[in-house]
């Protein structure tokens, strides 16, 4: 049910939110319902690349905010992803003035 509700919302373009009902509060409630499933696992990474991408692009534009929560929602989708975590930290630092 969480994996057809998230294809839905993907197909309409409702990735991430506030209310519950976007793409990805679907895939992390079906991850905490079998979190080894490959498909869920395969869609988290799918929307984890997808908000990366997207915070390239803001953070190419330099803005910021926009970047840090596009790379925020990537490290929902999957915490331990390691290129979003450092392009946080980048775009933290350089918020705060640092190199």
């Amino acid at each position: 049910k969480h994996l057809r509700e998230a294809a839905s919302r993907i197909a309409d373009g409702k990735l991430v939110g506030r209310g519950g009902d976007f793409a990805l509060d679907h895939l992390l409630a079906a991850k905490a319902l079998a979190p080894d499933d490959r498909q869920v696992v395969a869609q988290l990474k799918a929307l984890a690349d997808k908000f990366e991408a997207l915070g390239d692009g803001a953070l190419a534009s330099n803005d910021l905010a926009e970047a840090a929560t596009h790379y925020q929602a990537a490290l929902t989708a999957e915490p331990e992803r390691a290129s979003a975590k450092s392009k946080l930290a980048d775009v933290e630092n350089r918020a705060r003035g640092k190199p």
